[in-house]
Protein backbone atom coordinates (compact mmCIF):
# COMPACT_ATOMS: atom_id res chain seq x y z
CA UNK A 1 0.00 0.00 0.00
CA UNK A 2 1.13 3.42 -0.80
CA UNK A 3 2.22 5.17 2.04
CA UNK A 4 -0.28 8.28 2.89
CA UNK A 5 1.08 11.90 3.44
CA UNK A 6 1.45 12.86 6.60
CA UNK A 7 -0.89 11.57 9.47
CA UNK A 8 -2.19 14.20 10.82
CA UNK A 9 -2.22 12.93 14.92
CA UNK A 10 0.17 15.46 16.00
CA UNK A 11 -0.82 18.62 17.83
CA UNK A 12 0.95 22.18 17.46
CA UNK A 13 3.84 22.36 20.12
CA UNK A 14 4.35 25.60 21.98
CA UNK A 15 7.87 26.65 22.54
CA UNK A 16 10.73 28.58 21.19
CA UNK A 17 12.95 26.49 18.90
CA UNK A 18 16.70 27.26 19.81
CA UNK A 19 19.49 25.55 18.49
CA UNK A 20 22.09 23.64 20.27
CA UNK A 21 25.48 24.73 19.31
CA UNK A 22 26.97 21.38 19.69
CA UNK A 23 23.49 19.01 19.15
CA UNK A 24 20.65 18.74 17.32
CA UNK A 25 17.85 21.37 17.37
CA UNK A 26 14.98 21.05 19.68
CA UNK A 27 12.69 23.17 21.48
CA UNK A 28 13.31 25.60 24.67
CA UNK A 29 11.74 23.04 27.20
CA UNK A 30 10.89 19.43 27.88
CA UNK A 31 9.47 17.14 30.32
CA UNK A 32 9.87 13.21 31.31
CA UNK A 33 6.94 11.01 30.56
CA UNK A 34 6.80 7.83 32.38
CA UNK A 35 6.17 4.71 30.70
CA UNK A 36 6.25 2.56 33.71
CA UNK A 37 3.38 4.39 35.47
CA UNK A 38 0.50 4.96 32.59
CA UNK A 39 -2.04 3.16 31.20
CA UNK A 40 -2.01 0.89 27.80
CA UNK A 41 -3.61 3.55 25.69
CA UNK A 42 -0.70 6.47 27.69
CA UNK A 43 2.06 4.80 26.58
CA UNK A 44 5.23 6.77 26.08
CA UNK A 45 6.49 6.44 21.87
CA UNK A 46 8.82 7.98 19.85
CA UNK A 47 8.63 8.81 15.97
CA UNK A 48 9.45 10.81 13.14
CA UNK A 49 7.03 13.30 11.99
CA UNK A 50 6.13 13.75 8.53
CA UNK A 51 7.87 16.97 7.24
CA UNK A 52 4.28 18.55 6.77
CA UNK A 53 3.33 17.74 9.97
CA UNK A 54 2.72 21.25 11.86
CA UNK A 55 5.50 20.32 14.91
CA UNK A 56 7.89 19.30 12.42
CA UNK A 57 10.98 21.44 12.42
CA UNK A 58 11.90 23.20 9.39
CA UNK A 59 14.65 21.29 7.50
CA UNK A 60 15.06 18.73 9.93
CA UNK A 61 14.32 14.99 10.65
CA UNK A 62 12.25 15.84 13.18
CA UNK A 63 11.65 13.26 16.40
CA UNK A 64 8.55 13.75 18.43
CA UNK A 65 7.83 12.10 21.65
CA UNK A 66 3.85 10.92 22.22
CA UNK A 67 1.98 9.86 24.85
CA UNK A 68 -0.89 8.22 23.85
CA UNK A 69 -1.67 9.67 20.56
CA UNK A 70 -0.77 13.23 21.70
CA UNK A 71 2.48 14.81 20.85
CA UNK A 72 4.03 15.90 24.14
CA UNK A 73 4.42 19.46 24.42
CA UNK A 74 8.18 20.61 24.07
CA UNK A 75 9.17 17.24 23.08
CA UNK A 76 10.68 17.46 19.12
CA UNK A 77 14.38 16.79 18.38
CA UNK A 78 15.69 17.93 14.49
CA UNK A 79 18.53 16.03 12.97
CA UNK A 80 20.30 17.43 10.33
CA UNK A 81 20.40 14.50 8.95
CA UNK A 82 20.80 10.74 9.61
CA UNK A 83 24.43 10.40 10.75
CA UNK A 84 23.20 13.59 13.04
CA UNK A 85 20.87 11.16 14.92
CA UNK A 86 23.55 8.64 14.86
CA UNK A 87 25.72 10.99 16.90
CA UNK A 88 22.94 12.11 19.12
CA UNK A 89 20.77 9.64 19.64
CA UNK A 90 22.15 8.11 22.88
CA UNK A 91 22.60 10.71 24.45
CA UNK A 92 19.04 12.03 23.47
CA UNK A 93 17.67 9.13 25.11
CA UNK A 94 19.97 8.98 28.07
CA UNK A 95 17.94 11.97 29.10
CA UNK A 96 14.92 10.04 28.53
CA UNK A 97 12.43 8.71 31.60
CA UNK A 98 12.23 5.42 32.10
CA UNK A 99 13.52 4.38 28.80
CA UNK A 100 16.97 1.86 28.65
CA UNK A 101 17.82 0.36 25.13
CA UNK A 102 18.02 -2.85 26.53
CA UNK A 103 14.09 -3.04 27.06
CA UNK A 104 14.07 -1.73 23.33
CA UNK A 105 12.64 -3.79 20.49
CA UNK A 106 16.11 -4.06 18.49
CA UNK A 107 18.49 -4.55 21.08
CA UNK A 108 18.52 -8.81 20.98
CA UNK A 109 19.23 -7.81 17.29
CA UNK A 110 22.07 -5.92 17.47
CA UNK A 111 23.78 -8.15 20.06
CA UNK A 112 23.32 -10.70 16.78
CA UNK A 113 26.20 -8.77 14.82
CA UNK A 114 28.76 -11.31 14.46
CA UNK A 115 32.29 -8.80 13.58
CA UNK A 116 35.05 -8.28 15.60
CA UNK A 117 35.82 -5.36 13.03
CA UNK A 118 37.16 -1.91 14.79
CA UNK A 119 35.10 1.41 13.63
CA UNK A 120 32.24 2.77 13.83
CA UNK A 121 29.79 -0.09 12.41
CA UNK A 122 29.60 -1.94 15.98
CA UNK A 123 26.58 -3.55 17.38
CA UNK A 124 25.81 0.22 18.69
CA UNK A 125 25.41 1.88 15.72
CA UNK A 126 23.57 -1.22 14.35
CA UNK A 127 21.12 -0.67 17.33
CA UNK A 128 20.41 2.89 16.52
CA UNK A 129 19.65 1.85 13.00
CA UNK A 130 17.01 -0.37 13.95
CA UNK A 131 15.58 2.51 16.60
CA UNK A 132 15.42 4.76 13.64
CA UNK A 133 13.75 2.16 11.54
CA UNK A 134 11.31 1.92 14.72
CA UNK A 135 10.60 5.44 14.87
CA UNK A 136 10.17 5.96 11.13
CA UNK A 137 7.35 3.02 10.80
CA UNK A 138 5.99 2.52 13.98
CA UNK A 139 3.14 0.56 12.15
CA UNK A 140 5.35 -1.95 10.18
CA UNK A 141 9.01 -2.41 10.18
CA UNK A 142 8.64 -1.94 13.83
CA UNK A 143 6.35 -4.25 14.11
CA UNK A 144 8.72 -6.83 11.97
CA UNK A 145 11.58 -6.13 14.58
CA UNK A 146 9.58 -7.21 17.22
CA UNK A 147 8.78 -10.52 15.91
CA UNK A 148 11.94 -11.46 14.24
CA UNK A 149 12.92 -11.27 18.04
CA UNK A 150 10.20 -13.29 19.54
CA UNK A 151 10.50 -15.92 16.78
CA UNK A 152 12.00 -19.04 18.60
CA UNK A 153 15.46 -19.01 16.01
CA UNK A 154 17.66 -15.94 15.23
CA UNK A 155 20.14 -15.11 12.30
CA UNK A 156 23.80 -14.10 12.11
CA UNK A 157 24.67 -10.25 10.49
CA UNK A 158 27.77 -9.69 9.25
CA UNK A 159 29.11 -6.20 7.38
CA UNK A 160 29.85 -6.18 4.18
CA UNK A 161 32.03 -3.62 1.46
CA UNK A 162 29.65 -5.19 -1.06
CA UNK A 163 26.01 -5.50 -1.71
CA UNK A 164 23.46 -6.18 1.18
CA UNK A 165 21.84 -9.74 1.20
CA UNK A 166 19.83 -12.16 3.23
CA UNK A 167 21.03 -16.18 3.19
CA UNK A 168 18.32 -18.37 3.80
CA UNK A 169 20.48 -21.34 3.50
CA UNK A 170 22.45 -20.13 6.23
CA UNK A 171 20.33 -17.57 8.37
CA UNK A 172 23.05 -14.75 7.37
CA UNK A 173 22.03 -11.17 6.95
CA UNK A 174 24.82 -9.49 5.39
CA UNK A 175 24.45 -5.17 5.68
CA UNK A 176 26.38 -2.84 4.25
CA UNK A 177 26.00 -0.15 6.43
CA UNK A 178 27.54 2.83 3.57
CA UNK A 179 25.29 1.41 0.71
CA UNK A 180 23.97 4.58 -1.15
CA UNK A 181 23.60 3.63 -4.54
CA UNK A 182 22.77 0.35 -5.63
CA UNK A 183 25.72 -1.17 -8.24
CA UNK A 184 24.26 -3.05 -11.57
CA UNK A 185 25.53 -6.34 -12.22
CA UNK A 186 25.31 -4.93 -15.89
CA UNK A 187 28.01 -1.97 -16.11
CA UNK A 188 26.09 1.15 -17.74
CA UNK A 189 23.06 0.54 -16.21
CA UNK A 190 21.31 3.58 -14.78
CA UNK A 191 18.05 3.87 -12.96
CA UNK A 192 17.56 6.69 -10.85
CA UNK A 193 16.05 4.13 -7.76
CA UNK A 194 19.54 3.00 -8.02
CA UNK A 195 20.43 5.71 -5.61
CA UNK A 196 19.16 3.87 -2.16
CA UNK A 197 20.15 4.72 2.00
CA UNK A 198 21.88 2.08 4.21
CA UNK A 199 18.51 2.08 6.05
CA UNK A 200 16.46 0.96 3.00
CA UNK A 201 19.00 -2.07 2.52
CA UNK A 202 18.67 -2.75 6.15
CA UNK A 203 14.91 -2.81 6.11
CA UNK A 204 14.70 -4.80 2.72
CA UNK A 205 17.26 -8.10 4.69
CA UNK A 206 15.37 -7.36 7.56
CA UNK A 207 12.15 -8.44 5.65
CA UNK A 208 14.15 -11.43 4.60
CA UNK A 209 14.86 -12.34 7.99
CA UNK A 210 10.95 -11.94 9.27
CA UNK A 211 10.08 -14.23 5.95
CA UNK A 212 12.62 -16.78 7.61
CA UNK A 213 12.04 -17.00 10.88
CA UNK A 214 8.20 -15.66 10.89
CA UNK A 215 6.91 -17.85 7.78
CA UNK A 216 9.19 -20.39 6.66
CA UNK A 217 11.03 -18.75 4.54
CA UNK A 218 13.22 -21.69 3.36
CA UNK A 219 9.82 -23.13 1.65
CA UNK A 220 8.52 -20.48 0.16
CA UNK A 221 9.40 -19.37 -3.27
CA UNK A 222 11.78 -16.82 -4.30
CA UNK A 223 9.46 -14.69 -5.70
CA UNK A 224 6.95 -13.98 -2.66
CA UNK A 225 10.37 -13.88 -1.02
CA UNK A 226 11.37 -10.87 -2.79
CA UNK A 227 8.42 -9.20 -3.56
CA UNK A 228 7.63 -8.88 0.03
CA UNK A 229 11.06 -7.60 1.04
CA UNK A 230 10.80 -4.97 -2.74
CA UNK A 231 7.49 -3.57 -1.15
CA UNK A 232 9.08 -3.49 2.69
CA UNK A 233 12.02 -1.49 0.88
CA UNK A 234 9.44 0.52 -0.81
CA UNK A 235 7.36 1.46 2.10
CA UNK A 236 10.79 2.55 3.64
CA UNK A 237 11.90 4.64 0.62
CA UNK A 238 8.64 6.39 0.91
CA UNK A 239 8.82 6.94 4.32
CA UNK A 240 12.37 8.85 4.37
CA UNK A 241 10.91 10.74 1.09
CA UNK A 242 8.48 12.30 3.59
CA UNK A 243 10.28 13.00 6.76
CA UNK A 244 13.85 13.24 6.33
CA UNK A 245 14.64 16.37 3.94
CA UNK A 246 17.68 14.79 2.56
CA UNK A 247 16.53 11.67 1.50
CA UNK A 248 13.90 13.34 -1.48
CA UNK A 249 16.48 11.96 -3.84
CA UNK A 250 14.82 8.53 -3.41
CA UNK A 251 12.85 6.64 -6.18
CA UNK A 252 10.48 3.81 -6.01
CA UNK A 253 11.79 0.65 -6.67
CA UNK A 254 9.94 -0.80 -9.79
CA UNK A 255 10.34 -4.88 -9.00
CA UNK A 256 13.12 -7.19 -8.19
CA UNK A 257 15.16 -7.40 -11.10
CA UNK A 258 17.62 -4.14 -11.58
CA UNK A 259 16.65 -4.12 -15.14
CA UNK A 260 13.25 -2.86 -14.16
CA UNK A 261 12.63 0.52 -15.62
CA UNK A 262 12.03 3.44 -13.55
CA UNK A 263 8.21 5.04 -12.66
CA UNK A 264 7.30 7.46 -14.86
CA UNK A 265 8.19 11.60 -14.02
CA UNK A 266 10.49 13.95 -13.87
CA UNK A 267 11.11 14.11 -9.96
CA UNK A 268 11.21 11.36 -7.23
CA UNK A 269 7.98 13.58 -6.37
CA UNK A 270 5.91 12.78 -9.46
CA UNK A 271 7.58 8.93 -9.06
CA UNK A 272 6.12 8.07 -6.24
CA UNK A 273 2.66 9.89 -7.28
CA UNK A 274 2.69 7.15 -10.08
CA UNK A 275 3.63 4.39 -7.58
CA UNK A 276 0.52 2.40 -7.00
CA UNK A 277 1.86 -0.50 -4.33
CA UNK A 278 2.76 -2.86 -6.72
CA UNK A 279 6.29 -4.15 -7.40
CA UNK A 280 7.46 -6.74 -10.34
CA UNK A 281 9.98 -9.86 -10.33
Amino acid sequence: MLVAGAALTARWVSGTRIRDATGPATVSSRRGTSEAHTAPEERTTHRFLYLDEPAALADRLTLGRFVGDRLQEAAQWGFVSLDNWHHWAASLFARETDWTAEDQPGWRISTWLCTTQGGPYDSTHLFWSLQALRFLDPGSIAIEIDMIESAPGKIRICLTQGPSDYDYETDTLCWNPTETEHVPAHAGLERKWFRTDPLITLAHELSHAWYDLCRGGDSVAPRAREQHAVMTENRIRHIMFLKDPTRKHIWPRPGYRQTWPDLPGLSAQQAWRNYDGRVEY
